[in-house]
């Protein structure tokens, strides 16, 4: 049974319906891939990921999620609900951090413990609340729509 390792909680501003999770050497070593910073939204694929970085389309704007990240000794159990995807990930430093697309707050890194390596990646949504049910005016940047879980282990 595998084990969880270390985990990290933070909250991003999602601004354009998206926000980015990005290796600390940026588009460094990815010749061949797009920078995580050229993915691009898209309704029917809510993660998208490339060498050192990754791109979650929440499909709403000017709110805040909080992501958890977790680093496992292999696979862990199955989360039983949620929207799951699950991709390979590969990353230079082994230093993960949350950013936004136009501000730039400044958030701690996650350390997978090593560089230059492949990962198993299990991206859980589970949305709280329902967006269409917000009043967006009165509530100004709600924090309470959607948690994201971005689970990471040995593999290749």
């Amino acid at each position: 049974m595998a084990k969880l390792v270390t985990a990290m909680e933070d909250i991003v501003s999602v601004e354009y319906g998206q926000f980015l999770f990005l290796d600390e050497d940026g588009s460094a070593g990815a010749k061949d891939a797009p920078s995580p910073w050229e993915l691009g939204y898209d309704d029917d694929d809510w993660l998208q990921v490339t060498v050192n970085g990754g791109l979650v389309s929440t499909g709403y704007s000017d709110h805040k999620v909080q992501v958890r990240f977790e680093l496992w000794d292999g696979a862990p159990d199955d989360p039983g609900d949620g929207n799951v995807r699950e991709v390979e990930f590969s990353a230079t430093s082994g230093r993960i951090r949350l950013a936004e697309l136009v501000s730039h707050s400044d958030h701690a890194a996650f350390d997978l413990g090593q560089q230059v390596t492949s990962w198993k990646l299990r991206a859980i949504l589970r949305e709280l609340r329902d967006p269409d049910e917000v009043d967006w005016e009165t509530e100004g940047f709600p924090s309470d729509l959607e948690v994201y879980c971005l689970q990471f282990w040995p593999g290749g």
